[in-house]
């Protein structure tokens, strides 16, 4: 076996010939070898590879010897494959009575030589925020394999240190002791001890002339040096360490005596060796501990939220935060929520309210008078201080929640720029930032959770449709209650946005009446026109302007309608949007309508704008099995009124999920009779069947007909026929599920 960092191997070949005659005068042999290792030719290695001998039968051994060495580049592999080929050639001039020649070989490895190299045992700092000026960088060092002791001059080199300004722009580096094991004093610069040189990302170490000698192989010696952290954040860098080594070794002179000298082959260049990291976690930030890893302290969340956007309301604010260091209690840690404008707060006593998955956040504050789960209000300056409590540690990267009641200015007003920072003894702090807004919609005000964004909306503000057919007429209808006075002084204009996949032919609109509704087609006029509004096709929308003298007012429930036609492709219903502005800012508003969620026409909320479907369309007479073969997922078949019978139009097999049946006129008008066929009228296999609009008469389970309502499970808005001579039976006539289809 090869020796593990061999860089060369001295190798003794010792080969005797044996030989053994009997009753022989004398005999001439000579040896041929041959020498392979790993199949490679090393023959002209051999100081003798044939040598002639003369013998009498009492002399039978005879020795070749061969010392050559290996170098690096020829020690390939874990292993050497060391082959002998001899060959022996003799003859005699007298008779025998015996012989016996063989040829034998002894490989001994010798003087095996290491190149010098050096183990990382490990790197790290101790303080990896940005800007810490008292940052530790420890290095711990061993020499794995010097096969001699170094001498001057020889230096390590630590590569790759980055990170701007780290030794204050000077290129030399005061080296500390780490432990007693005297790591600083090996280095100097210029003759001074304890010293390094940097340039360029590297830090340089010599040995001093006097202490080269004394590193002896597996110790490890350990020091230190201080850095200036960076202002950027980064990750720790691939560090590595080489080196420059001269070290003595032992060489043969010309006459094979053994010699110490120093020669140009004594000069090795180590290869860059990787630090080891720790990656121990420090000040709460996960490997911190690895060297120039440089992190900022921050709020790795900062988000808040209210719970009503009402002018003149009470409002709770939730806040949620997450640090990436732990918040002692010795650093008296305090955390200030600025710009919070418009709220209004009962006293400069700030309760604080827990909140579910909060962590107890509102616990890790007390009053300066050691109140817990108290703040204080800064009115001057619309500021919410948190002290941490004396005896509770803010932990790194856990989420705290918690909230605090304040009241709505009486006005609207949008969403202020809300941020949040700290400071702590010793000059510690956590830059402001602005915390995060979630920007849902509350009570149907679009960003209405957005922190003291104070809003009037409408109390109720819906849009539903007449029909789900594709490219078919449809007609939109508008339900409003605003909860403020829509004045036409204050020149408020209603827009209804988002139609998308609406298809219309004009700019003007013409508004419907609807039932009801106090009129609202009548309050809204485009120029001179009554009861109409300005389409824009860029921007699918409506806008709607109050006439001159009119006003929608507060609490009162306005309904109008327009028409549009539906898109040629299938869709879901888009979000729609409400919005109400004017030269008054306060009643300003942006919401979002909801819609009825309502199963219409046999498909799920149906009712919503603008969701529409591909159909087709049955009279009676035609084959309705063939009809619902041709659907696929999420289309339906509208039946037109009448009475459906035969075999076409009974014991129907549904196995295709998500389609709907609906009859147009509804289930008096539309039956489906099975009395002649004597069989269901339909078999479930699939999820999501709606039948609405339909009465199934005479379906036959088994030996008895059944049409109560367990029969027809599931139908909405259907019939089910019940003569005197039906009767319960376990499978359903009217409908039967398969196996847990939903119907």
């Amino acid at each position: 076996p090869i020796p593990a960092g061999a860089r060369e191997m001295k190798m003794t070949i010792d080969m005797r010939e044996m030989a053994d005659y009997y009753y022989m005068d004398y005999y001439y042999s000579r040896t041929a070898a041959k020498l392979f290792i790993n199949g490679e030719d090393f023959t002209n290695v051999l100081s003798q590879p044939g040598t002639p001998s003369y013998a009498n039968c009492y002399s039978p051994d005879k020795r070749v010897l061969s010392d050559f060495t290996l170098l690096s580049h020829q020690l390939q592999g874990t292993t050497l494959d060391v082959e002998i080929q001899g060959t022996n050639l003799w003859w005699y001039s007298c008779y025998d009575n015996g012989k016996q020649n063989w040829l034998r070989a002894n490989i001994e490895l010798s003087d095996v030589l290491f190149a010098p190299s050096f183990s990382v045992r490990e790197m790290g700092q101790s303080n990896p925020l940005t800007l810490a000026q008292n940052n530790v960088v420890g290095v711990t060092l061993a020499g794995a394999k010097l096969f001699g002791p170094l001498v001057y001059p020889a230096a390590i080199t630590i590569t790759n240190l980055l990170g701007e300004g780290l030794f204050g722009g000077s290129s030399l580096v005061a080296l500390g002791e780490l432990g007693d094991t005297g790591g600083a004093e090996l280095f100097c610069v210029d003759g001074v001890p304890k010293r390094g040189e940097f340039n360029s990302g590297e830090l340089r170490l010599e040995f001093c002339q006097d202490q080269a000698a004394k590193m002896e192989v597996d110790r490890e010696y350990s020091f230190v040096f201080n850095v200036s952290n960076p202002t950027l954040e980064q990750e720790s860098p691939g560090i590595s360490v080489s080196a420059c080594c001269f070290a003595q070794e032992d060489t043969f002179d010309q006459c094979g005596n053994r010699a110490l000298s120093i020669t140009p082959t004594s000069r090795y260049i180590v290869e860059p060796i990787a630090a080891s990291k720790s990656g121990e976690e420090v000040n709460g930030i996960p490997s911190g501990s690895d060297p120039l890893k440089f992190v900022k302290r921050a709020f790795l969340t900062r988000a808040i939220g209210q719970s009503n956007p009402t002018p003149g309301k009470t409002n709770n604010l939730t806040i949620e935060i997450e640090t990436n260091i732990d918040l002692q209690p010795e650093k008296a840690w305090v955390i200030n929520i600025k710009g919070l404008v418009g709220m209004e707060m009962k006293s400069t006593s700030v309760e604080l309210i827990a909140v579910d998955d909060g962590n107890s956040g509102q616990a890790l504050f007390c009053s300066a008078g050691g109140a817990q789960g108290m703040a204080e209000w800064d009115e001057a300056h619309s500021d919410v201080v948190l002290r941490l409590c004396p005896t509770a540690t803010l932990q790194a990267f856990t989420i705290y929640k918690f909230a605090f009641e304040g009241k709505n200015p009486q006005n609207s007003q949008p969403s202020p720029d809300v941020r949040i920072g700290a400071t702590g003894l010793g000059g510690l702090q956590i830059d402001e930032e602005k915390m995060a807004k979630e920007n849902g919609v509350l009570f149907g005000v679009v960003k209405g959770t957005d922190p003291l964004l104070v809003s009037w909306r409408f109390l109720f503000a819906e849009v539903s449709q007449s029909t789900v057919e594709v490219a078919e007429r449809n007609i939109l209808t508008v339900s409003l209650m605003p909860q403020v006075d829509l004045k036409s002084d204050d020149k408020v204009k209603v827009t209804i946005s988002g139609l998308q996949g609406a298809v219309v032919g004009c700019s003007t609109l013409v508004l419907g009446e609807v039932a009801n509704g106090n009129g609202a087609d009548q309050l809204f006029c485009l120029g001179v026109q009554t009861g109409a509004g300005e389409y824009s096709e860029l921007e699918k929308s409506l806008t709607l302007s109050v006439c001159r003298g009119q006003q929608l007012n507060n609490g009162t429930m306005y309904a109008f309608s327009f028409q549009i036609d539906n898109p040629a492709e299938p869709q879901y219903s888009p979000e729609i949007g409400i919005t109400v502005g004017g030269v008054a800012g306060s009643t300003a508003f942006d919401m979002q309508a909801s819609f009825p969620e309502i199963t219409y026409m046999g498909v799920l909320s149906g009712s919503n704008p603008l969701n529409v479907r591909k159909v087709l369309y049955a009279s009676p007479g035609n084959n309705l099995k063939s009809l619902l073969s041709q659907l696929e997922s999420e289309q339906g078949l509208l039946l037109n009124p009448g009475e459906y019978t035969g075999s076409s139009s009974c014991g129907i097999e549904i196995s295709t999920r998500n389609i709907f049946i609906h009859g147009r006129e509804g289930p008096v008008a539309t039956q489906i009779n099975c009395k002649s066929e004597e069989s269901r009228v339909f078999l479930v296999d699939a999820d999501n069947f709606i039948l609405s609009g339909v009465t199934l008469k005479n379906g036959l389970a088994g030996l008895s007909r059944l049409c109560s309502w367990s029969g027809c499970y599931g139908v909405s808005d259907s019939h089910c026929s019940t003569p005197e001579d039906c009767s319960e039976v376990e499978d359903g006539g009217c409908i039967h599920l398969d196996g847990t289809s939903d119907a």
